[in-house]
Order: C-alpha cells, then sequence, then structure tokens
C-alpha cells in the first residue's frame, strides 16, 4: 500500500509529518552538547591604570566616576584564563552595606588578548545609579563578577570601600581606551 492507496486519516497523518518536518518540528530529542572538557576558566576584577591591569583586593578603595551623562560608576576591567574565547557573558553581583543585595549584568563583551597570555574586557562599567551618592560614599561593596562561556563559569569575589576622592568627572570623550589590535 502506498500513501496514495491509504485511508484518508493515514494520508492526513503522513501529511500532518511532512508538516511538522517543514516547520523544523524534530521528533527526535536534540543530543546533547558535546562535552567541551574540564573547565579551567578564571576570572579577576580589577582596573587599569596607565592600561596597566591591577586586581582588586579585598579591603581595596573603588573609585566612583561622574560620567558625562550623570551616570555613576566604577571604570574596571576583566581578566580571564583558560580560555580562547573571543567574548563572555560577565554579571556583577553586589551586595553594598546597608542595601539590598544586586545583579547587573554587564552583557556579552569582546575579549582582547593581552602580553602575558590572558585576555582582557576593557573598560567594564560598575554603574551605581539607584543608590544615593550620600549612601555609597565610604560603604563597603561585596562584588562577584561572574564570567560564563558556554557551560563554562568561573566567579571571583573582593570586598571594595566605595570612594570619591579624585575629582574624576569622565570628559566628554567617554575616557581612554587602552591600545590594542
Amino acid at each position: 500500500m502506498t500513501s496514495c492507496d491509504a485511508p484518508p486519516t493515514v494520508r492526513a497523518m503522513w501529511k500532518f509529518c511532512c508538516v511538522l518536518l517543514l516547520i523544523g518540528c524534530n521528533c527526535v530529542p536534540p543530543p546533547p552538547p558535546p562535552d567541551g572538557g574540564p573547565c579551567e576558566l578564571e576570572v579577576q576584577w580589577g582596573r587599569e591604570p596607565n592600561c596597566i591591569f591591577q586586581p582588586y583586593a579585598s579591603g581595596q578603595n573603588a573609585e566612583m566616576t561622574l560620567g558625562f551623562q550623570g551616570f555613576r560608576f566604577v571604570e574596571s576591567a576583566a581578566r580571564l584564563t583558560g580560555t580562547t574565547s573571543p567574548s563572555a557573558k560577565l554579571t556583577f553581583e553586589l551586595a553594598i552595606e546597608g542595601q539590598a543585595a544586586s545583579s547587573q549584568p554587564a552583557g556579552t563583551l569582546d575579549l582582547r588578548a593581552g602580553d602575558d597570555g590572558a585576555l582582557y574586557a576593557h573598560e567594564l562599567l560598575l554603574f551605581l545609579n539607584d543608590v544615593p551618592l550620600a549612601e555609597l560614599i565610604g560603604r563597603h561593596a561585596d562584588l562577584t563578577l561572574g564570567a560564563s562561556i558556554g557551560t563554562c563559569r568561573a566567579t571571583s569575589a573582593v570586598t571594595v570601600t566605595l570612594v570619591d576622592e579624585d575629582p574624576s568627572i569622565q570628559g566628554a570623550d567617554a575616557g581612554l581606551l587602552c591600545p590594542g589590535p
């Protein structure tokens, strides 16, 4: 019996299956993602005075900047090792003394190779606009920077003190870009 000789219900079923295949429905479950091997990703949060990465250590001050459009932020960078990926998804988890904890996605950022073999996300901005300035200055902030590449994830945690000691009002040129490829 061919599909042309089949009863109308069987022909309808064949047509239905063909339509499902044409629109991309697949009755077979997709294969699991390939095993990427062991995860060796490591991440550090730091700053780049004069384009030289310096990781933050607990107890250090994190300088806030007033951006030329009125946003308050800590200008920082991330250093990643154990990957060759051209980009990473970065997220801040932040708990400022006396404030509710919050999460701030930084997005998927391009990584650039450094002279030391590590990859860097430059101009990583931690925004601090939701809390009045008076409730930020001198407060301790527990910060965890998370980096994700595929199914691999790494975090780095540090406690810094938020300060505004430098009369740092960002210029209209939006700051300095570190040289790179």
